[in-house]
């Protein structure tokens, strides 16, 4: 069957004292099986006129020199593409439309960002795909109980696209009730305030003003990432339900926890020390899960992780595999900016969505979240040494 078409009509508004333009961003997350495929843009038009929106990641631009510039400060989801345009207002009205096929993709959302004349984020509208009007032959793939994007074909033929290799990882479970972390050495995790969720690109805001669509360590003025003491970090998680999480999909689209979820590690600067992935996706989260459904995921200098690359002779953008203290989990160079934790389309009747922190109004009055906020789906993250790792572990 022929994959099912969204359009979006949008009226801008005129520009004001304040306002002068609009970015559109649009956001594919989760590719299935070619993960590193290029997917068409949707077709964008201004009151009726063809406007090309451009590929800002991944995209080898003024902004990137390199792939692995994706992971640099905020970045992005390794397994995400991302598409822009800017917008100029006027005296006048504008009608926009966004239109093309749905993909074969985790999650899709469309964002629209009213700049201040000062290049400051204003207001911001994420318009997600369970929401997006749909032809009148077909039903939204992205509702409850509606044919998914995989009971149609894909629209995207691509016999040159490289497959993820993490597919080829043998997969196996975890199991301990002490699972030897020092929960001493816990380091803090924050929801976006009011003001980081309105002056940076991030998507979903929620009603109280915060995005649900993230949780970070905090970002420190002096640059250097709150556990610099340690060289080592160790993040445990319960992993939610999530729409594409192994090799077989929903034909029929199911009410999941949360649509997509990602753990990634952030660096302050690409240089020639920087690996070529950063991102731990639904898939890999769920390969090593313990009797609890908690996964966990290890950050290492970036030196200690290349020998793991070359040790496991894996093939590039592909995490390494070790086994701890009985925990076996994915490996992430350092993340010498923050750790990001990306929640797409989480439920709003889920426990673990990160709505149910506290929204704060800005980075000075921001707190931590607390485990009991999100239980039993709060990430912690631990601080360690790399020597204290080497103790225990076990390489696959």
């Amino acid at each position: 069957m022929k994959m099912p078409i969204y359009s979006q009509e949008i009226t801008l508004p005129t520009a004001s004292e304040t306002v002068n333009t609009v970015q559109i961003v649009v956001r594919y997350y989760g590719p299935y099986q070619n993960s590193y495929a290029q997917l068409p843009s949707p077709k964008l038009t201004v009151d009726g006129a063809p406007l090309k929106l451009l590929l800002v990641f991944p995209s080898n631009t003024s902004q990137f020199t390199h792939y692995s510039e994706g992971s640099k400060e905020g970045g992005y989801d390794q397994f995400s593409q991302y598409y822009a345009q800017d917008v100029h207002l006027s005296d006048q009205e504008k009608r926009i439309v966004i239109q093309g096929p749905f993909e074969q993709i985790a999650y899709l959302s469309i964002t629209l960002y009213y700049y201040l004349y000062d290049d400051i984020t204003g207001e911001q509208y994420t318009y997600l795909d369970n929401g997006l009007p749909t032809d009148s032959e077909n039903l939204n793939p992205y509702q409850v109980g509606n044919p998914s994007v995989f009971a149609f074909d894909s629209s995207t033929k691509n016999a040159d696209a490289k497959t993820s290799t993490f597919e080829k990882q043998k997969s196996s479970s975890s199991y301990t009730e002490d699972d030897g972390i020092d929960i001493n050495n816990k380091i803090q995790l924050y929801r976006p305030d009011q003001v980081s969720s309105s002056t940076k690109t991030l998507e979903d805001v929620a009603d109280d003003g915060c995005s649900k669509d993230y949780l970070t360590t905090e970002i420190t003025e002096s640059g250097l990432p709150p556990y610099h003491m340690y060289d080592f970090l160790i993040l445990r998680l319960k992993v939610p339900s999530t729409f594409i999480h192994n090799d077989t999909p929903d034909k029929v689209f199911q009410d999941y926890q949360c649509r997509y979820i990602s753990i990634n590690s952030n660096i302050q600067k690409y240089d020639t020390d920087s690996l070529d992935f950063w991102t731990i996706n639904p898939i890999h989260l769920e390969k090593y899960l313990d009797h609890n459904r908690r996964t966990y995921v290890f950050f290492a200098p970036n030196d200690y992780v290349r020998e793991l690359v070359k040790g496991q002779g894996l093939a590039p953008k592909t995490p390494p595999v070790v086994t701890w203290n009985g925990i076996t989990g994915y490996v992430l160079g350092y993340p010498s900016y923050g750790v990001i934790i990306r929640y797409r389309a989480p439920n709003d009747n889920w426990e673990g969505n990160p709505v149910k922190c506290p929204c704060y109004s800005s980075p000075e009055t921001n707190e931590p979240v607390k485990y009991w906020m999100m239980s039993p789906y709060t990430p912690e993250l631990f601080g360690d040494t790399l020597e204290n790792f080497k103790k225990k572990l076990h390489i696959s």
